[in-house]
């Protein structure tokens, strides 16, 4: 599961685990905005809903309280239900592993805070302009883009070697902006709605038309660098 944007809230969570130390094999990919663009596609690929409605899974496993029991008694566990069946024998067979994980059950008023972010959370962003067509971030964004898109052999190549160094990185025009964008390979223009090529790596072909576009970041950003 993963919370850094309302994208991730919808998408829910997955028993796959995204790293074994045993498996010799790779895995269809599962990144967030590229490989499933809306909710029934994450559903065909195994994830499933956490707080789709009042009894969600985040709402279950904060609504029953664990007794307090001895530190060691608590087992480390990297496991979590995946619906409501999975929670009903978690809470009877390991009540310790309830939220608070461990502890005390919380007070009634410490609950409907938790719940009623939950339910607040469900409702989606409001949409937000990127930025003013006429701005520097706007300008700046858009030379980049003629620069990486030039026919000529030599841009070509500086294009195809920029982008597979930073096609991982949340790249920003100015020091002043919270905007940061992803540079992509898109099937449509740049200044249109973009059609990312979801290539598992970046120096894989993508076998059809595309154009060097920067794509805006809706993710909560933790690192960056400098553009």
């Amino acid at each position: 599961m993963k919370l850094s944007s309302y994208d991730g809230l919808q998408r829910g969570a997955s028993k796959i685990e995204a790293i074994h130390p045993t498996r010799l094999q790779s895995i269809p990919p599962t990144r967030l905005g590229i490989d499933a663009r809306s909710e029934a596609e994450w559903r065909e690929k195994g994830f499933f809903s956490v707080a789709g409605d009042e009894a969600s899974l985040i709402t279950l496993m904060i609504n029953q309280g664990p007794p307090a029991s001895p530190a060691d008694r608590v087992a480390d566990s990297r496991m979590c239900p995946a619906d409501s069946k999975a929670f009903e024998t978690l809470k009877s067979s390991h009540p310790e592993k309830l939220m608070p994980y461990g502890l005390p059950p919380l007070s009634e008023p410490e609950r409907e805070v938790l719940f009623s972010w939950v339910r607040q959370g469900r409702r989606p962003p409001v949409a937000k302009s990127h930025e003013d067509p006429a701005s520097y971030l706007a300008s700046a964004k858009k030379k980049w883009e003629e620069f990486l898109n030039r026919p000529d052999l030599e841009r070509k190549l500086v294009a195809r070697y920029l982008y597979e160094h930073l096609f991982l990185a949340s790249l920003h025009f100015s020091a002043d902006s919270r905007q940061f964008y992803r540079i992509i390979r898109s099937r449509t223009p740049c200044g249109q709605t973009l059609d990312e090529i979801p290539t598992r790596r970046p120096s894989d072909d993508p076998e059809e038309y595309f154009q060097y576009c920067f794509k805006p970041s809706e993710e909560t950003v933790v690192d960056s660098i400098r553009w």
